[in-house]
């Protein structure tokens, strides 16, 4: 690649593309994505990264992917400008969070306990950025955060995709600061993640989407982390949990230092 020789193993993902043939011979890219490295061919454009620098450049976000009608359900401003506030809201929708556009609704779930503590800084970044306001239900042992909005639900199911397919948005994965990307994660992990006392333990991320967690090992390698990902037989406990196969990303205790992460 690039003159370069590289050795993988077969299941090692590769971020590429497929070439696909034009009229006169000419040659353009396909959809990028991650592909194991034996379904690689001559046919497909391998992505190689040239810097490891952060684009000091904003992250913004379209939230008008489409026009509503006018005076449709609570409507928001047409660009999320993403801070680490706003990514750490961001990575708790991308851990446990839902969008339902037909019923214009979005919900943000998190356990009891010490994780009560994010509802009033979700709360907060919801109000502050999208002007919208919130209800916090009790259902068994989570809270349930909802928010009112046809045009966020729409635009957070273009961004992140499916409740069980959902993948990083793109623009935090192509030019977001460290700090915005460990915000994100910590969102995320605050809501699908899990941490034990003991430090030789790793902590780690939980998720049913395989897309998505590949994103995820991309972003925590961007703040100099080097996370595991296995796989999670539908028969274990978090397979029984989730009810199919999932996905884990598992990071050291000591990468905690690295990310910033405000863990006690």
């Amino acid at each position: 690649v690039g003159g370069h020789r590289f050795e993988a193993t077969d299941e090692h993902p590769i971020w590429a593309a497929p070439l696909t043939s034009q009229e006169h011979q000419r040659r353009s890219l396909g959809t990028a994505a991650w592909v194991a490295a034996k379904n690689l061919s001559e046919d497909s454009a391998v992505y190689i990264p040239k810097t490891t620098n952060f684009d000091s450049s904003p992250v913004v976000i379209s939230l008008r992917q489409r026009e509503f009608r006018v005076g449709s359900r609570n409507e928001i401003p047409n660009e999320l400008l993403v801070d680490e506030d706003v990514a750490f809201w961001l990575g708790a929708y991308m851990g446990d969070g839902g969008a339902q556009e037909k019923q214009g609704v979005v919900c943000i779930t998190l356990s009891r306990g010490y994780k009560e503590k994010h509802i009033k800084r979700l709360q907060e970044i919801g109000s502050r950025v999208f002007s919208l306001p919130s209800t916090v239900r009790e259902i068994g042992k989570v809270l349930r955060l909802t928010w009112h909005s046809t045009q966020l639900a729409h635009a957070l199911l273009s961004e992140f995709g499916s409740r069980d397919e959902k993948r990083i948005p793109a623009a935090i994965m192509r030019s977001a600061s460290k700090e915005v990307c460990a915000s994100f994660l910590f969102g995320w992990y605050e809501t699908d993640g899990s941490h034990r006392q003991d430090k030789t333990k790793p902590f780690t991320i939980t998720s049913v989407s395989k897309g998505g967690s590949l994103d995820g090992v991309a972003l925590f390698l961007r703040c100099g982390v080097f996370p595991a990902l296995r796989e999670e037989d539908p028969t274990s406990r978090e397979g029984r949990e989730h009810h199919k196969l999932c996905y884990k990303l598992e990071c050291r205790n000591s990468d905690l230092v690295t990310l910033g992460w405000p863990l006690e």
